[in-house]
């Protein structure tokens, strides 16, 4: 029998607060009762501390508690089901916190059974790894510093875990440990059960570091240079810990050994520890702040975001703001499973890219700017590559939050302003990875759509200097064979990797630009770009049909093979790069030999074994592996060069087609729990929303998007303070076509809507009324 205590359940808003009626910490003593409607139970008397909150609430329109942050994170290097971690932080917050299992890049898997720590991380993903990392565990007993000695079986509360914060349970050293977290901090309660000496690791698992230990104050502070590339000398991320109990001992060293009652040690892979006081609750609560900036600026932020405040407000705090944006998108469906994996690819949308600005003291936003090594004041923002993430997530964010979404460009264009270039891949700074320059697309397209709040003139400034100008030998911003690509029409393949990547991403961007140019008046550059974008047709190979390799001296690369992967082809082969046309899809039906021949062709490829070459790789690497899995043919919804590509079926006018793939990808291929592939920052999760609400970016700065069979049932879409859109699916069961598309009543024959109709706000109504095309077995 468990000994009961009773408790208090206070009605506070969102969420239930349990209140120990014989607790009489700090906490319980500050959450008050005003406006709550108190009920008098009993409970198994387990969490001592009120800051327990319980996530199981009554609220019925409280969409937060379905987003599943484990999505994805069983993971590994050779499959991938999104290749994430439970990223607990604000929305697009500074620092994230995470549980650890493991000491590799893949540093949590949902099937470990050992927690290593609680990770302060800043990591965007597997293949880019972390940087300014930092792990607290907490542990009873004398001090085991390694993290494989001192993990301990662990048990998550799920009812208490959520984007907002996390909870869980270390059965080894009896320990109870809760945290709440803010843009750059984290509040953590670490109750200890059993009556053995408590106390706590600090790790800084990589690269050079410090940790000072300041008994008298109760406070740590540490500093880790660790990173993966792209940081300039001057680069560090700062902590500071704030804790509530005297410091009784300590010590600090290296991974191999901590000196007793050293207070301070400074190298490679530098550790400490603490042991404390016995408090009267049994219980230690920790308040952790980070800094890209100073040591001084992480005591700002601990005492602007955390001092003062206890761990149930702040958790109150985040979840609000979690739930205030989901706001924005609500949807009506009768299966909750579609419920479930909207909402958590909603929360995925709204990571990254990452907050590096803080706010001075006099409440001005300043950053550390890793393209300088400066402080600058103002926004910046990293951690996302714009090879994937301008297919679909900066579009969402344009219609759903557009003031967001305005901020988001001010701080990639200080980028430009203190680096001198815009970055393909910021992690925190230049980074060399994947193909094109698709930050032109993104800004190209906020330019179109005449998105305020930034600079338009000296955004097509940076989109142009791209285009033009060869950037620097590494590669890290740029078009990589930018000179050829003038030259010649195309990126040949002896000259730069990847040159039908290459080719056909710029020749899109080029599309873009010239929209943009058309849309400020300059019209010479307008028509220029937009002869440029037709230097995709220099690589198309009307004999084999599909767009392939070439040489400087404008010969073939031989050897070709439609499903060898690599070589031309960044991640991919010449089955998926055949429809890297998105902003010509008449351009390329014209081609393949008209639209009919281009809907037999994607179907033909869509119903093809799932076959595949490594091809320039040296192994089977995990995209290939994906493909292979799922009955799709040699559609590769895991990774981003085909995820515009089911669209032109309708464009080419099989409408029908479109929603049939289009549906199977969105029940068959995401769940709650896992996604088809990398989920890359955002990009396969808004990917899923948009389709899912029936409206697609199939080409940026076109400013309209692909209509397409919403798969909820109904949605509201807040656009603005006094703007919505509100979605009507009155598809049959039995139908798959779109058989009548309205905007405010009125019959609309256009496969497509604009952009500003989405934000002014109006009524879609989709309604199927033609039997439904049997497409596929």
């Amino acid at each position: 029998m468990h000994a009961t205590a009773w408790l208090l359940v206070v009605w506070q808003r969102s969420h239930y607060v349990l209140m120990d009626a014989s607790c009489k910490c700090q906490t319980c003593q500050s959450l008050g009762r005003t406006h709550c409607d108190i009920l008098l139970i009993t409970h198994p008397a387990r969490w001592r501390c009120s800051d327990m909150l319980q996530r199981q609430t009554a609220h019925p329109t409280n969409t937060l508690q379905l987003a599943n942050i484990f999505q994805g994170s069983d993971s590994t290097f050779d499959l991938s089901t999104g290749n994430t971690y439970p990223a607990m932080t604000l929305p697009w917050g500074m620092t994230c916190w995470s549980a650890q299992t493991r000491e590799d890049k893949w540093f949590y898997h949902h099937n470990d059974p050992k927690f290593q720590g609680l990770r302060a991380t800043h990591q965007p993903s597997p293949w880019i790894g972390d940087y300014g990392q930092m792990v607290l565990m907490p542990i009873t007993g004398n001090p085991c510093i390694s993290a494989e000695k001192r993990s301990s079986t662990y048990q998550w509360d799920m009812h208490q875990t959520g984007p907002g914060g996390g909870a869980v349970s270390l059965l080894r050293y009896g320990i109870d440990m809760q945290w709440a977290v803010t843009h750059r901090g984290c509040t953590t309660a670490i109750h200890y059960r059993h009556d053995k000496q408590p106390g706590m690791i600090l790790e800084l698992p990589e690269g050079v570091g410090l940790v000072t230990i300041e008994p008298q104050h109760r406070r740590v502070h540490c500093t880790t240079h660790a990173n993966h590339g792209g940081v300039l000398p001057n680069f560090a991320c700062h902590y500071v810990i704030q804790f509530d109990c005297p410091i009784k001992s300590f010590g600090t060293g290296s991974i191999e050994h901590c000196m007793m009652t050293q207070l301070a040690h400074g190298g490679d892979h530098v550790t400490a520890y603490v042991q404390f006081e016995p408090c009267v609750a049994s219980t230690v609560t920790a308040r952790i702040a980070s800094s890209f900036i100073s040591p001084q600026q992480a005591i700002l932020n601990l005492d602007r975001e955390l001092t003062g405040q206890t761990l149930a407000q702040i958790r109150m705090q985040a979840d609000e703001r979690w739930q205030e944006l989901f706001d924005h998108i609500q949807i009506q469906t009768s299966d909750e499973r579609i419920r479930q994996t909207f909402y958590t690819a909603l929360y995925r949308c709204l990571l990254f890219p990452r907050g590096l600005h803080e706010v001075d003291e006099h409440g001005k936003l300043h950053h550390y700017s890793p393209y300088d090594d400066k402080i600058h004041p103002g926004l910046l923002y990293t951690d996302q590559g714009f090879w994937d993430v301008h297919r679909t997530l900066y579009p969402l964010l344009s219609v759903v939050y557009p003031q967001v979404y305005s901020q988001l460009l001010q701080g990639w264009l200080n980028a430009y302003r203190e680096g001198g270039w815009l970055p393909k891949w910021a992690s925190p700074g230049y980074r060399n990875a994947m193909c094109g320059s698709h930050a032109e697309a993104v800004f190209a397209d906020a330019i179109v759509k005449g998105t305020a709040g930034f600079d338009h003139e000296l955004a097509y400034q940076a989109i142009v200097q791209s285009a033009t100008q060869v950037g620097d030998d590494a590669g890290t911003y740029g078009r990589n064979g930018i000179a050829d690509y003038l030259k010649l029409g195309y990126v040949p393949e002896d000259g730069v990797h990847h040159g039908v990547s290459e080719t056909l991403d710029f020749a899109y961007c080029d599309y873009t630009i010239s929209q943009a140019a058309r849309a400020l008046g300059k019209h010479d550059d307008a028509q220029s770009f937009a002869q440029r974008a037709k230097n995709y047709r220099n690589l198309f190979d009307a004999k084999t049909g599909y767009f392939r390799g070439k040489n400087a001296d404008g010969s073939w690369v031989e050897s070709f093979d439609p499903y060898d992967w690599g070589g031309p082809y960044c991640e991919g082969c010449a089955n998926h790069y055949l429809w890297a046309v998105p902003h010509d899809p008449q351009g390329l039906a014209a081609l393949l030999g008209g639209n009919d021949v281009l809907v037999e062709r994607m179907q033909a490829m869509l119903m093809d074994d799932p076959r595949f070459n490594i091809g320039g790789y040296d192994y089977e690497i995990h995209e290939m592996t994906e493909m292979a899995r799922v009955p799709f043919g040699q559609y590769a919804h895991c990774n981003q060069p085909v995820h515009h590509m089911l669209y032109l079926m309708a464009h080419a006018g099989a409408p029908h087609k479109t929603n049939a793939w289009v549906r199977r990808v969105l029940t068959e291929l995401y769940t709650p729990d896992k996604l088809p592939g990398d989920e890359d920052n955002g990009e396969m999760s808004a990917w899923y929303v948009l389709s899912a609400l029936g409206f697609y970016p199939t080409c940026l700065a076109s400013g309209q998007y692909t209509l397409g069979m919403p798969l909820v049932e109904k949605a509201t879409l807040i656009t603005g303070p006094s703007n919505a859109v509100y979605l009507h699916n009155k598809r049959s069961p039995t139908h798959e076509a779109i058989g009548q598309f309205q905007v405010d009543g009125k019959p609309q024959s256009s496969i497509t809507i604009d952009h500003s109709l989405l934000i002014k706000g109006c009524d879609l109504v989709y309604t199927s009324h033609q039997p439904a095309i049997k497409t596929m077995s």
